[in-house]
């Protein structure tokens, strides 16, 4: 790993937060929308304090990284000039948009006409301003570059750059020093209370009839925050005992839930399904024989990556390092996870 690269891991379970410089949130900026995430706030913010220059949220979809970044935007914003907060998925990546969007959010009045156009702008504010820019699912750090190079945004002493994507690989090639967070689930008391909200409203108007399967509905979501979202909203006006049996049924079975989906705010399978999408025909497989073959549910004591690599090697007749690359993706894509005992681990939504 690069020694210009400093990687912040946020343990929700953990009481203290680590910080050269606290920094207080206002109670009332911490909404639902980003229950359990004070300590992941906390650090960022303190981040930008000490003036870093760029730090990305990573982790899988449905994780929580775009609210966490909205919310983080909205604690610092006044420590800046100019501000804004860019959906890249929203304008199908493309560089002018992208540029376009930025100098419009800056209040850069007139419009370039074109990408070389909107460079030049765009490197003549941030080098006079102090600008906090946010770039939302980001795929490639080309998206970057091609908008605005790294060295003209840095220029600018107190400039910072945010990033959520879902693979830590994008600014691998990144010279300046940045901050990597890692979006972690959620703990098992927070995941309660974030169930509970969007499902009921809050606790003493959950039925007791409820408690249980509700636990075993939360086991199942496994900390993933999305989860808790679609199904608390798909179960709020669903009171019978026998609706949320058959709703913890299908979370098991990975089925659709009943109704209409389409008018859904949160589109759990949709979301999850993106992370499977963009990856290779390759990669796509050996994440579909590690959920059939080597996860926890089917082989208990977990596989290991050095047990695991030798099988692909000999089953696909491919060099050991391509297989290793395929399973490194994976873990880069945040589609897996290899914990410190080198077992392979996969999400028990995504799975």
């Amino acid at each position: 790993m690069n020694k210009s690269h400093e990687n912040i891991e946020l343990q929700q379970t953990s009481n203290k937060v680590l910080v050269s410089n606290p920094i207080l949130l206002n109670e009332v900026d911490i909404g639902e929308e980003v229950l359990g995430r004070k300590q992941c706030l906390l650090q960022i913010s303190s981040l930008c304090v000490s003036k870093v220059k760029a730090l990305y949220l990573v982790g899988m979809g449905g994780i929580d990284k775009t609210i966490i970044a909205k919310a983080a935007l909205n604690d610092v914003k006044h420590m800046y000039d100019a501000s804004c907060f860019i959906e890249c998925d929203e304008i199908n990546n493309d560089c002018y948009k992208i540029a376009c969007q930025i100098l419009e959010q800056l209040k850069v009045e007139t419009k370039p006409k074109d990408l070389n156009e909107a460079q030049e702008k765009l490197k003549s504010f941030v080098i006079k301003k102090k600008v906090i820019i946010v770039l939302d699912n980001l795929k490639n750090q080309s998206q970057i570059e091609d908008v605005v190079a790294m060295d003209d945004l840095f220029a600018m002493n107190g400039n910072t750059l945010i990033v959520t994507t879902r693979d830590w690989k994008v600014l691998e090639y990144c010279g300046n020093k940045f901050c990597k967070v890692n979006v972690e689930e959620l703990d098992e008391k927070t995941s309660w209370r974030l169930f509970i909200t969007h499902s009921c409203g809050s606790q003493d108007k959950l039925l007791d009839e409820l408690v249980e399967v509700s636990k075993k509905i939360i086991k199942v979501c496994n900390g993933l925050p999305l989860s808790f979202k679609v199904i608390g909203a798909y179960l709020k006006e669903k009171k019978r005992l026998r609706y949320w049996e058959r709703a913890f049924q299908r979370l098991k079975r990975e089925r659709e839930l009943d109704g209409d989906e389409k008018n859904s705010h949160y589109k759990l399978w949709n979301i999850l399904r993106i992370s499977f999408d963009n990856l290779r025909v390759e990669e796509k497989k050996i994440f579909l024989e590690i959920c059939c073959f080597f996860s926890n549910d089917v082989y208990l004591q977990g596989m290991l990556k050095e047990r695991a690599l030798p099988i692909w090697f000999n089953i696909e007749e491919k060099r050991m390092e391509d297989v290793e690359y395929s399973l490194n993706r994976l873990v880069n894509q945040s589609s897996i996870k290899i914990d410190k005992d080198g077992i392979i681990k996969v999400h028990n939504v995504m799975m």
